[in-house]
């Protein structure tokens, strides 16, 4: 093995690894950048899952006639049961089997919710449904931003942690938009299925 002397004199072997260059101030590595992005997709989910139930709402009734406005609300509202139960959960589940685990098993949530709610045939199933979304939605908003916080440099940590705030409002914006785009079908399940897609996403 050769050696190579330092400039401080000391004496380093020629297959050691050598230290990656440092990167300009203001430029992100672009595998930190799209890690930090798809990971948001978490709080995509959580935004778009809270508004779609308000184009929802109108026409759920079609399939499951009698619905009081009690029914309404309680579907509304039992969400945010699940996300304050997922939210209490998923720091102590991350704790246990780490970050990345709990995002991956926090999407599988999503999926298996959001399933169940476009293909629920009654009532009961559909509440079921939501709470299960629930519970994804607040793991989401609890593991998202801390995974991302360990996972990309101190000196960007702050700019990309906010891709999750933006994420959720984005995807508020986006459940209003499919709502408003299916509308005219009178079919509340696509709107459920139209979350599926970014599930999908590989997890960084």
């Amino acid at each position: 093995m050769q050696l190579h002397r330092r400039a401080n004199g000391t004496m380093t072997g020629a297959d050691e690894p050598t230290a990656a260059a440092p990167l300009p101030p203001g430029v992100i590595r672009r595998h930190v950048l799209l890690g930090a992005a798809i990971t948001a997709l978490g709080g995509l989910l959580f935004g778009y899952d809270t508004g779609v139930i308000s184009g929802a709402l109108l026409f759920i009734g079609k399939d499951f006639p009698g619905l009081t406005s009690f029914d309404k609300e309680l579907l509304t509202s039992i969400l945010l049961i699940g996300a304050l139960i997922g939210a209490l959960a998923a720091g102590r589940i991350a704790d246990r089997v780490g970050r990345r685990p709990t995002v991956l098993g926090t999407a599988a949530l999503f999926v298996a919710g959001v399933m169940l709610a476009a293909f629920s045939p009654s009532y009961g199933v559909l509440v079921g449904a939501r709470v299960i979304i629930g519970l994804a939605v607040g793991s989401a908003s609890m593991v998202v931003p801390l995974y991302i916080g360990e996972v990309v440099p101190p000196r960007v940590r702050g700019a990309l942690v906010s891709f999750n705030q933006l994420a959720i409002t984005s995807g508020i914006l986006a459940s209003y938009l499919v709502d408003y785009g299916l509308a005219a079908s009178q079919n509340w399940r696509p709107m459920s299925a139209s979350a599926i897609p970014p599930r999908c996403w590989p997890t960084s």
